[in-house]
């Protein structure tokens, strides 16, 4: 999703990264800019008003319909010359091969399990491990192997349903803003809001490297102790 309020994690977080390694410019995936997906939205819910006005409407309750931007599909590397371009080359992506980040990743993934075996034994031992291996921080966490498959594919969407028109049970959906005019507009709101960053957005669009724990890894932290913290209340009023 292209320009999400709030902050996108792909072209909003390359923004803010700046520098973004990638391995991945030559692959093709259908991009869906905010507005067009707020329209969609609008759309199905004019249909579901409609059908209770016109019963020889198609039921529409409860499907799920694509949508992306009105161009064809586009490479990463479109949004990377787009972004370098529009941003008069603050933000740049240095091409990585992907062999030796693949090669990287397993060694992130065996010393990930091993950090958590180790720091994970009885009697003491887990603390000390814990010292000499500090947890892995920052983006590099995600780099394992199981990221590959979801990031190098081609990921073409059809948005043809949405598009029929309400009697053939659609939308009548046109998407009026492209990929590019989505991808202008992030650009365009990234300089007007200079300095104003949401975590998301930091934690999406590149390659970080650092030690401590992740934004992630702190959020199911907080998740856990709000969690136990209702617990204890409830099982307290019992």
């Amino acid at each position: 999703m292209i320009g999400l309020t709030g902050g996108d994690i792909n072209v909003g977080a390359y923004l803010i990264r700046r520098t973004n390694p990638s391995w991945v410019e030559n692959f093709i995936q259908s991009e869906c800019y905010v507005e067009n997906a707020s329209l969609a939205h609008l759309l199905y819910e004019q249909r579901l008003i409609e059908m209770t006005k016109e019963p020889n409407l198609p039921d529409i309750g409860g499907q799920a319909f694509m949508i992306t931007d009105p161009n064809p599909p586009i490479l990463y590397g479109d949004i990377y010359l787009a972004l370098s371009t529009l941003s008069n080359g603050e933000c740049i992506f240095p091409k990585v091969p992907p062999a030796g980040m693949l090669l990287f990743a397993h060694c992130v993934e065996l010393y990930y399990l091993a950090h958590f075996n180790l720091t994970s034994l009885p009697l003491g031992l887990g603390s000390a491990f814990s010292k000499l291996m500090p947890p892995l921080g920052g983006d590099v966490v995600n780099l394992q192997p199981s990221l590959f498959p979801l990031v190098n594919v081609h990921l073409l969407l059809d948005d043809s349903r949405a598009q029929l028109t309400p009697k053939d049970g659609g939308l009548g959906y046109k998407a009026p803003f492209t990929s590019l005019q989505g991808i202008s507009k992030v650009v365009h709101e990234h300089k007007l809001n200079q300095g104003h960053v949401e975590d998301r957005q930091q934690m999406g669009g590149g390659i970080g490297f650092g030690f401590g724990l992740t934004k992630a890894e702190r959020a199911i932290e907080h998740v856990a102790e709000k969690t136990a913290a209702f617990s204890s209340a409830i099982h307290s009023d019992i």
